[in-house]
């Protein structure tokens, strides 16, 4: 058994389990309103690792404070809040997707105890090329970025970003799929596109998955590879239920 995997399923379960708890109650919490999953508006510390996001805040206004944490020192209402601000950012967020998010170090932003920014890295291997020049990639994958509808152009999407990024050393390459509202933002950031072809494992050799074209975007680690990324080679991802993208 993988210890690690099996940690994570159980930190998905309290996160469902919880979840269903909150629905079940039709109701938020007694200290103020929250969105579905979400903390009250006040009462949540800083946990460890906070800091303040950007510059100080003028008199009044309140900084938003960011933490960087792995899913196994994330509680339960934690989980909540994060899976909570998923479906708040994007409508319906599937259970799969949520999983992918799981496992590695997640960056949350928040503001007077509210969760308003979120985004995770996870561990993956990528195989770039075919055949025997092919190459296996450590990759840390961008997963689950997302910010409050409430607090948007705020730029707590690019503090996550850094805190994310800032990890590259750790990886040969940094991953994502954008969407297509996403783009600008990658692309401003300096992450490159892929032109090649993507595809995953499958029971039978690789299987292309052509409707992936063009949304994966990379970021290089911190130290060369060599010889350099081909841009336009093959790209290929571990497979996993859901997007595997």
């Amino acid at each position: 058994m993988d210890v690690g995997v099996e940690r994570h399923r159980h930190a998905g379960r309290l996160a469902a389990a919880a979840l269903d708890r909150r629905r079940a109650a039709g109701r938020g919490d007694a200290r103020g309103p929250a969105g579905r999953g979400g903390a009250p508006a006040g009462g949540r510390r800083p946990g460890r690792g906070s800091r303040a996001v950007g510059a100080p805040a003028p008199a009044g206004v309140v900084s938003p404070v960011l933490t960087l944490a792995h899913t196994a020192h994330l509680d339960a209402a934690d989980l909540v809040e994060a899976r909570g601000l998923m479906d708040l950012a994007f409508g319906d967020f599937a259970d799969a997707d949520w999983s992918h998010a799981l496992g590695g170090l997640h960056a949350l932003v928040r503001v007077e105890g509210v969760l308003v920014a979120h985004g995770s890295l996870v561990q993956r291997r990528l195989l770039v090329g075919a055949g025997e020049g092919a190459r296996s990639l450590r990759c840390g994958y961008v997963e689950a970025v997302a910010t409050h509808p409430g607090h948007r152009r705020r730029g707590h999407a690019a503090a996550v970003m850094t805190a994310l990024e800032a990890l590259a050393p750790a990886y040969d390459v940094l991953a994502l799929s954008s969407s297509d509202a996403g783009t600008a933002l990658y692309l401003g950031r300096g992450w490159l596109p892929w032109r090649g072809p993507m595809s995953v494992p499958g029971p039978s050799g690789p299987e292309r998955t052509p409707e992936d074209d063009g949304s994966t975007y990379v970021l290089p680690g911190a130290l060369p590879l060599s010889p350099p990324l081909d841009l336009d080679a093959p790209l290929a991802c571990d497979w996993r239920e859901g997007d595997v993208w």
